[in-house]
């Protein structure tokens, strides 16, 4: 008997139960497939905040949620929420949901989701989730995910694949982090993008309002064909590239995926001279073999010159020497000089918006 009590007790915390609540003022149901345990005293963060002098309802990241209440002390708080689907008024406390976690006002504590948590308010405390972190107000805490974060304004931290914000006054670490104003904090990661600064970046790829973007259409000796695409800022630049064939076109298919940093200077106006180096990771797409191994690596250098045709258009060759190295071993397979030639086609799309925002801001 003692088992089967325990067994439905263990389902209902999992699975819940489905529940409506009634938001007090507008009588409004909400769909919440979880078990919450209201705050006995919902205000006293309320009252602490307005004997601050503080009010988030009238701070740039809640206007547009008064009239729906997203901080309104007469809706009910939870100190605590689990179930399948998480759906509360405001949340004091923590929320775990197997599914999803959602706040349809302020947040103060730890929200966890499987799959998406979400606030419509502002945050002070902590996101957790798989596929995305969402929260339209103000963050002063941690959004943790495996994939997403997205704020409207964050003091504190974003860790994922991919963060966005409007307002960083905080840090990013990710593969790719966006953010349109960044008065101040870090980006860290493999791409960093600011629409209006240039401070404060660590990353492979650096992008802000004065950073030329080059598209590169070129061949070679070494893999045939080849395109890229070239960040320059103020005298750095960085490259990411695929190239075909690289093994010939007597052979099979074979590619190679590339990444260069390099320092250029300018000889004139249309001319300039660069010196990179790079790191190349080759797939033979066949059978690993002694004459045909399945993947190698190369590590090449490049002295450059480049002719700017007209705004929109340049052209450039290359040369240098490089070595291909079988992994693991390190053993090398061949080394060898590269000669490389093409053009270059600029895309600065960033920088028209940079403008168009800065216009519409007057």
């Amino acid at each position: 008997m003692n088992n089967r009590r325990l067994i439905a007790m263990s389902m209902v915390l999992l699975l819940g139960t489905a529940a409506w609540g009634q938001i007090q003022e507008k009588k409004e149901k909400r769909f919440n497939i979880a078990i919450g345990i209201k705050c006995k005293d919902a205000s006293v963060s309320d009252k602490s905040d307005a004997q601050n002098g503080t009010n988030s309802e009238t701070s740039p990241a809640g206007i547009g949620r008064m009239e729906r209440g997203a901080n309104n002390p007469s809706e009910p708080a939870y100190s605590f929420n689990i179930g399948l689907l998480g759906n509360v008024a405001r949340l004091h406390g923590v929320q775990l949901g197997s599914l999803s976690s959602i706040v349809d006002g302020e947040m103060r504590g730890v929200n966890v989701a499987g799959i998406l948590a979400y606030a419509n308010g502002d945050v002070k405390g902590v996101q957790i989730s798989s596929l995305a972190n969402i929260t339209k107000g103000h963050v002063r805490g941690v959004q943790l995910c495996g994939s997403v974060n997205i704020a409207r304004r964050l003091h504190g931290a974003q860790v994922g694949v991919y963060n966005f914000v409007d307002e960083l006054e905080g840090t990013q670490i990710g593969i790719i982090n966006v953010a349109r104003h960044h008065p101040q904090g870090w980006q860290v990661g493999i791409i960093n993008y600011t629409q209006d600064t240039i401070a404060h970046k660590i990353g492979l790829v650096n992008v802000n309002p004065k950073t030329n973007i080059d598209v590169l259409v070129y061949a070679g000796n070494t893999s045939i064909f080849n395109m890229a695409v070239r960040f320059r800022n103020r005298s750095t630049y960085n490259i990411l590239g695929v190239g075909t064939h690289y093994f010939g076109l007597d052979d099979k298919f074979s590619g190679a995926l590339s990444y260069r940093i390099g320092q250029y200077f300018h000889l004139s106006p249309r001319w300039t001279i660069s010196g990179d180096v790079g790191y190349y990771h080759i797939e033979s797409f066949e059978e690993n073999s002694r004459n045909k191994p399945k993947r190698l690596y190369s590590l090449q250098g490049h002295v450059n010159i480049d002719y700017q045709i007209n705004k929109s258009l340049g052209a450039f060759v290359s040369t240098g020497y490089g070595n291909t190295r079988y992994y693991g071993s390190h053993e090398l397979y061949k080394q060898q000089l590269s000669i490389q030639g093409g053009i270059s086609v600029r895309y600065n799309k960033h920088k028209e918006r940079v403008k168009a925002n800065k216009e519409s801001a007057r």
